[in-house]
């Protein structure tokens, strides 16, 4: 929508040639207001839209459902709003109640958001010329709006420059939102459950409606009995749906796969949804322990409590750092399966990394002591087409990762970002080709409903 805008916003302003436009069209259309007041014509409400599609989205729906209503004059909606852009929330502001003239409501709309913080920095220069363009439209209506309209630029500056002083030194969405985290509200959650020996899975797509409320669960999509080369296109529409409902203005969802070890292999960040880009590339991508796993299935005995206090542990100890790697599953590039002990006797900030195929011993061994030990955040990769090829690279470019990070919750994030450097070529990131990271955050519970095989 942002390039519909400003497609339309340049033919606008274009003199190539004198071909009608849609806003000429437009502007020869009755603009009576029935309300009695003034209305933008078509030609001021091209470049509004043009000049708001020249800065960043906004940083969320409420903050524009808050400019909308402050232009209206009505009180607040307590509801959650959908998705909304800025254009959205002009879009709200044609025949206002009350008698307040429609363009008198829009620039005010305009003038807020010209002072409004983004969630990025502007354009240089964007927001001026939006309140330029609001100053100079202004003209044409009554004295008093014009008036009212400096003095609200004005107050919005200063206090735009005191919430700016605020913040300073401060992360940019606050303790809550540490910056480069992986996102804390809903996900994607797709299970997969293989057939035995045959090489057909039954698989489920929910939104996981996260910490705000442990254990919500909305499915979106199943099927059963699809091979797993049909596995892609089986999920697509139902992923597609999911992360709709999901995605933010602030980031797109992180998609949880939630399988038993011996599926970690399956290339899920490669898969496509919309367009070419994949998953992986577009969103961080994490793999689950199915729930039951581990020893605790529903109906079953609750969990040891020395074992869930050694995850819970674990976890925290991780998310603090620094962060330590270790080999899990080979020493100097030839296999190994650690035993339970050695596992035990690592450090709580420690992150286990598997390079070896994780279908296979040892790595399917050690991911599932791994799990037993109480690691909720480990490594593995799919083996590079090469057998031969040497995991060297893959440990010492992962260790620099982890060092940089610095604790666990840039992670899913730092992941998303190696992916897009390897599917852009960069030559730097191609010892990441396959890497995935096993999540297994306790504030995210996931069901305990696992359907009987065939069963969706």
């Amino acid at each position: 929508m942002q390039a519909h805008d400003l497609y339309h916003y340049d033919e606008h302003l274009s003199d190539l040639d004198s071909r009608r436009t849609w806003t000429d069209v437009h502007g020869e259309l009755p603009a009576a207001d029935p309300y009695g007041g003034p209305r933008l014509t078509p030609a001021e409400i091209t470049t509004l839209c043009g000049l708001l599609a020249e800065l960043p989205p906004p940083g969320s729906s409420e903050a524009v459902r808050a400019l909308v209503e402050a232009a209206r004059g009505e009180e607040p909606d307590p509801a959650l709003p959908a998705p909304l852009s800025w254009r959205d929330g002009l879009g709200m502001l044609h025949d206002p109640p009350g008698g307040t003239g429609e363009a008198a409501a829009m620039l005010r709309y305009a003038t807020d958001i010209s002072v409004a913080d983004h969630r990025e920095p502007p354009a240089p220069g964007a927001d001026e010329e939006l309140w330029d363009w609001v100053r100079a439209t202004a003209e044409r209506l009554w004295r008093p709006l014009r008036r009212e309209l400096g003095e609200r630029h004005d107050l919005g500056l200063a206090e735009r420059e005191r919430r700016r002083r605020a913040r300073a030194g401060r992360p940019a969405h606050g303790p809550g939102r540490p910056a480069q985290a992986m996102p804390q509200g809903p996900s994607v959650l797709l299970e997969a459950w293989a057939h035995g020996w045959e090489d057909v899975y039954d698989w489920r797509v929910s939104v996981l409606a996260g910490p705000s409320h442990p254990g919500r669960l909305t499915p979106v999509g199943s099927g059963v009995r699809v091979t797993r080369a049909g596995l892609p296109e089986a999920l697509r529409d139902s992923l597609a749906e999911a992360f709709r409902r999901c995605d933010t203005h602030e980031a797109p969802a992180a998609l949880e796969v939630a399988v038993a070890p011996e599926l970690f292999g399956l290339p899920v960040d490669t898969w496509t949804v919309t367009g070419r880009v994949p998953l992986g590339v577009q969103r961080p991508v994490v793999l689950r322990y199915p729930a039951g796993s581990g020893g605790h299935a529903a109906g079953s005995p609750p969990p040891d409590p020395e074992a869930a206090h050694r995850r819970a542990d674990r976890w925290s100890r991780v998310q603090t750092g620094p962060l330590l790697d270790e080999r899990a599953d080979c020493a100097h590039g030839r296999p190994r399966s650690p035993s339970p002990a050695w596992l035990d006797g690592l450090a709580d900030n420690t992150v286990p990394v598997h390079c070896r195929a994780a279908d296979q011993e040892p790595t399917l061994g050690s991911l599932h002591a791994v799990r037993e030990a109480g690691y909720g955040v480990a490594v593995t990769r799919r083996p590079p087409a090469d057998p031969g090829e040497s995991c060297a690279p893959f440990h010492r470019g992962l260790r620099e990762e982890l060092t940089e990070a610095g604790h666990g919750a840039p992670l899913p994030v730092r992941l998303q970002a190696l992916r897009a450097r390897s599917h852009g070529a960069d030559p730097d990131a191609y010892w990441s080709d396959g890497t995935a990271l096993v999540w297994d955050d306790p504030a995210r519970a996931l069901p305990e409903d696992e359907p009987l095989q065939g069963d969706l």
